[in-house]
């Protein structure tokens, strides 16, 4: 009884994170402002009010990130993804999927004490797994954008704005992860924060070498002068050369990554075949020990066989 009862109550506590968690930041923002508006005749000089705002966290997600091990991890990925989700509806949606798993282990005839362990690793392991491919998925999304918002920057320098307000531009260009990276950026200078330390605490978000160049030219230029419009210009050629190469790259490897996947679907096409057929053929391998002993080696080996396939066919431009 105690299992559904907790399933129910992490259920609801996954339906209500959500829009709670919205209610609790829209207050928490316009506290946080008023506070600002008040303080803002204290600052002391070349104090901006950028890091007041960065400060402004979740009580939940704060105090989760103080008490649970790992959880400041999760929120630092939770931000390099765009923060799909605040961290207390990711740990709500861990909670109720690790009950889920235990749930199904105890009803697969699982002792406690291994349907425990083994629904936090895979829990574990899936919640890694989730917020990796977010990471993926907006860093990709960001390379796809990003020469387009050099581009911008170039044509806005080349008309005789500055950088300041070229790289303002960019973070107008519209919806997509690197305008609002440049958004950001934006955001940080119109509060008092100079350029260059906040695109170097966007670098640190972002975490992509050629949004690094980028600041390191920008950086460089301000020191020393010279023509920032060709500078850019230069790596925007780049980074178009290299999109193309990467583009015929993947083209090139379609037909591998199809038969890969045509060879990896055929053991369960012909299991389900030999199932419709004959099902005490197959019966040996769901019913003994050594049978599920196979199926399970055979599983990790498609496993492993995947992975192995899947970084040979990565091409990093």
């Amino acid at each position: 009884m105690i299992l559904p009862l907790l399933l129910v109550i992490a259920t609801f506590t996954l339906l209500l994170a959500g829009p709670a968690d919205t209610v609790l930041t829209r207050h928490r923002l316009s506290r946080r402002a008023t506070a600002i508006a008040h303080r803002a005749s204290t600052l002391p000089p070349r104090t901006t009010a950028a890091p007041l705002l960065r400060t402004a966290v979740s009580p939940r997600d704060a105090w989760l990130a103080a008490h649970i091990p790992g959880a400041n991890t999760l929120q630092s990925r939770l931000a390099r993804a765009g923060n799909p989700c605040s961290l207390s509806a990711l740990c709500a949606a861990a909670l109720l999927l690790a009950i889920s798993l235990a749930t199904l282990a105890l009803a697969l005839g699982l002792s406690l004490p291994t349907a425990i362990p083994t629904a936090a690793a895979t829990t574990f392991a899936a919640t890694l797994g989730a917020t990796a491919t977010a990471i993926r998925r907006r860093r990709a999304a960001f390379t796809r954008g990003f020469p387009d918002a050099v581009a911008l920057i170039v044509r806005s320098l080349r008309a005789g704005l500055p950088i300041a307000g070229a790289v303002t531009e960019a973070g107008r260009a519209g919806a997509n992860p690197t305008a609002d990276v440049f958004a950001k950026v934006a955001e940080e200078m119109r509060l008092g924060q100079p350029l260059e330390t906040a695109l170097w605490a966007a670098a640190a978000n972002v975490r992509l070498a050629d949004f690094d160049f980028l600041v390191v030219t920008i950086a460089l230029q301000g020191e020393t002068g010279g023509n920032l419009a060709e500078t850019l210009a230069g790596l925007d050629e780049t980074l178009r050369m290299r999109r193309q190469l990467a583009l015929k790259v993947k083209a090139m490897a379609a037909e591998a990554r199809a038969s890969a996947l045509i060879i990896g679907c055929l053991p369960f096409a012909m299991g389900a075949l030999l199932w419709a057929t004959s099902p005490e053929y197959l019966l040996p391998l769901f019913t003994t020990a050594m049978g599920r002993a196979l199926v399970a080696a055979g599983l990790f080996s498609l496993g492993v066989g995947a992975l192995i396939i899947n970084q040979l066919m990565q091409v990093e431009a």
